[in-house]
Order: C-alpha cells, then sequence, then structure tokens
C-alpha cells in the first residue's frame, strides 16, 4: 500500500468479505471527506491468524489515515494489566484514561461528632446535616417473625419485604456491601427501591470487613445516601454504632442509641493530585499477534479525562434503571477519554487545515506532559485499591494532553506510510514549522 498508488482506494477495501457493519460505516464517513473519525470501540481480543495491525479493522484504520482522516481509538478498558491495550496500530492515536481532580464528596455526621467522608451526588437528610436520625444496622431491622435468615443477604437491603417498618421508617439505615454484590444478585438500585417503599431517612452503604474495600463511584441518589467504601472508616461506624444500641440477652435490639446525619453531597470539589491513569485504563506494551510478542510501537499513544466524566445520556434507557429520566451520567471508560483528544485534533485542525493526521498526533504528542498539577510524575491506580504507584509510558503514552500548546508545538513529526506494513514500522521525516507558524 502505498502513498501514492494510484491502485489503492477504499472501493478495494470494500470488496472484502466479511466487513463489519462498523468498518462500513466508517469507511463511508471517510468517503464523505471527514476530517476526524473518532472510535470508542476496539476487539475483545487479537485478532486470530494474523498480525494484530493486519486485521480488516486495523486494515481500514490504515486507509482512512491515509485518506487524510485522523483516527482516534479507545485503548479499552482491561487495565491495569500489562499487555491488555487493543489500540494496536501506529496509524491510529490509541487513547488511556486518567482521573480528575473532580469528585462529589459527602460526609456522614454520627451522633458523637465523628464525621466521616464519603461518595455521595445526592442531597442531605432533611436539616442539611444539622438534624440526625435514629441509625440502625439493616440485619438489626429484619422482621422477628420474617422468613428471611436474620443475618443472610439481609444486610443488603434488597428486600423491603424482610423489614420492619416500625423501626426502619424515618431511619439512617447501614447496608453493607457484601457476597451478593460480588455475584451481581444485588444492586444499589434495590437498596433504593427498598429505601423508598420502606421509607428510610437515608442510607449508608458501607464496605463489609469480611470482603475489603469497594470502588465506589458517584450516582444520583433520589433518596439521601452515602456510600463509605474502606473498611477501616466501616469499622468506626460500627464500633460506634455498638455502643450506642442496647441488645437482649438474644442479642436482639430494644434501644438505638445511634444517631447520624448525611451532608450535601452533590457540590463538586476540585481538590487532590491529577492526572492519575485510571485503574481500568489498558496499559502496553503493545505487541503483535496472539502470543502477545511486543512490537515496536508505542502504546497507548496519549492520555486525556475518562473517569467521571459527564456525558449525554437518554432519560428513556433502560441500561441503568437509576438514571432514567436524566439527559447526563457520569462515566468512565477510554470511551470517555477519546472523544477528548478528537475534539482537540478538530481545534489543531481548524488552527492548521493543511496539516495530516500525523502532523495533529505530532502536535498533541511533543506537547504533552508527564507531570501531574503537583508537580510529580504521573500516578497510576493499581490492583490494590486507594494504593497508587509511579505510572510510565506503558500506561500514559505521551503524557497528559495539553490543548493549548498542542496549538503551538514549535516542532512536529510527519510520518509517511511505507511501502510495507511489516513490523508495523513508520517511515518518519523531521519537519520543522514554518516561521510563521512559530510566530503566531
Amino acid at each position: 500500500m502505498h502513498e501514492s498508488d494510484p491502485e489503492f482506494s477504499f472501493n478495494q477495501i470494500l470488496k472484502f468479505q466479511e466487513i463489519d457493519p462498523v468498518s462500513q460505516i466508517n469507511l463511508q464517513a471517510v468517503l464523505d471527506g471527514v476530517d476526524i473519525l473518532t472510535l470508542s470501540i476496539g476487539p475483545d481480543e487479537p485478532p486470530e491468524g494474523t498480525l494484530t495491525f493486519l486485521s480488516l479493522f486495523e486494515i481500514f484504520m490504515l486507509a482512512a489515515h491515509k485518506a487524510g482522516t485522523f483516527v482516534v481509538q479507545a485503548a479499552g478498558n482491561q487495565g491495569p494489566s500489562p499487555y491488555s491495550v487493543i489500540s494496536y496500530s501506529p496509524w491510529a492515536v490509541g487513547v488511556a484514561a486518567c482521573d480528575i481532580d473532580r469528585t462529589y464528596p459527602a460526609t456522614l455526621i454520627l451522633g458523637n461528632g465523628l464525621k466521616i467522608g464519603g461518595v455521595g451526588l445526592s442531597g442531605p437528610t432533611f436539616g442539611g446535616g444539622l438534624i440526625q436520625y435514629k441509625l440502625v444496622l439493616a440485619k438489626d431491622a429484619v422482621k422477628k417473625n420474617s422468613t428471611f435468615p436474620r443475618i443472610f443477604n439481609a444486610e443488603e437491603c434488597q428486600y423491603p419485604e424482610a423489614f420492619d417498618p416500625l423501626v426502619v421508617e424515618d431511619s439512617v439505615v447501614i447496608c453493607t456491601f457484601s457476597a451478593g454484590f460480588y455475584n451481581g444478585n444485588s444492586s444499589l438500585m434495590g437498596i433504593i427501591h427498598t429505601a423508598n417503599l420502606v421509607r428510610f431517612k437515608a442510607f449508608v452503604f458501607v464496605a463489609n470487613p469480611s470482603y475489603g474495600d469497594f470502588i465506589a463511584e458517584p450516582i444520583p441518589f433520589a433518596t439521601p445516601g452515602i456510600m463509605i467504601p474502606t473498611t477501616s472508616d466501616t469499622q468506626n461506624i460500627l464500633q460506634y454504632y455498638e455502643r450506642e444500641t442496647v441488645r437482649d440477652k438474644n442479642g436482639f435490639v430494644v434501644r438505638y442509641g445511634g444517631r447520624a446525619a448525611i451532608s450535601e453531597g452533590r457540590i463538586a470539589s476540585y481538590k487532590g493530585r491529577a492526572p492519575i491513569v485510571s485503574r481500568f485504563s489498558s496499559r502496553g506494551p503493545d505487541y503483535i499477534d496472539q502470543s502477545k510478542n511486543p512490537t515496536d510501537v508505542l502504546k497507548p499513544d496519549i492520555l486525556a479525562p475518562g473517569h467521571q466524566i459527564w456525558a449525554a445520556w437518554s432519560p428513556m434507557s433502560v441500561l441503568n434503571p437509576i438514571l432514567s429520566g436524566h439527559n447526563f451520567a457520569l462515566m468512565s471508560g477510554t470511551s470517555m477519554a477519546t472523544p477528548h483528544i478528537a475534539g482537540i485534533a478538530a481545534l489543531i485542525k481548524q488552527y492548521n487545515p493543511s496539516w495530516t493526521p500525523s502532523m495533529v498526533a505530532s502536535a498533541m504528542s511533543t506537547t504533552a506532559t508527564t507531570y501531574d498539577n503537583l508537580g510529580d510524575p504521573i500516578m497510576a491506580h493499581g490492583f490494590d485499591l486507594y494504593t497508587l504507584y509511579t505510572s510510565a509510558p506503558f500506561g500514559f503514552g505521551a503524557g497528559l494532553v495539553n490543548p493549548s500548546r498542542a496549538l503551538h508545538p514549535g516542532l512536529i513529526f510527519s510520518a509517511v506510510p511505507s511501502s510495507s506494513v511489516s513490523g508495523a514500522m513508520l517511515q518518519v521525516e523531521f519537519t520543522p514549522l514554518p516561521s510563521s507558524i512559530l510566530n503566531r
């Protein structure tokens, strides 16, 4: 396939058998003259019987690149394992995802004055946290004549019929992240459903010390609620609860003495370290076949925000009942990071309309930063929850994209596809910018 070969065209690619519908749509987009193609998609695994960059999907992206279309692709969401990237070829810009410094903190305020931070995105209990309500552990609120086991499942707050309404109504109920949430049988929607039916004042969703910490993502709750994802904080809550709770000789509660309230959780806070390579973001190195033999192509290419991004959402969608009626939702994934790079590419292309796709990519890569907002090397989430380690190019590529600097890169590298794609190598030419651009 030659840049100057008149025989090579999209019509030849369209003759391939078994071309997938996504490639057909995208090929048509390129035929229509689009400048930028954003692909928040990728294969589940490397192709069988061929090199990773010679699958039909990769060949399509090469053809788009040769036609002058900037192709940007999600790097994948199978991190933090190495060799998990699904953007293989150098003619598509593979985008990794990072956390940003925006959070939605909420606070659980206990009757003894202890304040425990958590994750919310819901309104406060009535009184804005100043009025406290009875604190009840879910498994203590099961009906005494209930057919439900007193401990099993009740703590997950999935079955409203299991609870004594006289105990839980207008109470702050502690629900626990236990086995059902790990195996998919329990859900936050189940807690909210229960809370609404038996009229919890609020719920506190805590980690189970027997299972360890969990990952909490902000979700809009109609019922006031807070997630406490660490076992250390959970222990503090339970210790307070047990101190204030009186039980009979059989272990049944005769007096609930604990009190609690929840603060406002819908106000964004911008504090802390950023960017941080997201745990789910797929990692390099890039590989050339199913045996995962490495190739001399750096993947991912670049880093962009992709964790807890406010994205458009259909209010009629049934994918997540919690978000029913919402026009926007907080979403995470390299599919959220990819449109950031596409948008920045559009700005660069508008500013420099004669630039080729490789020149646009070069402008972003050579001006990206490998340091965070605190001046330290970019960190990354790993397998251990709430533990950071220093990241590397296999996590962030060239670094975090900088849109302003990318408009004025100073120099760019223009890569031209060679006559052979063997080894997925490109012939690279050094192209200094004209003085007219440097002086802008």
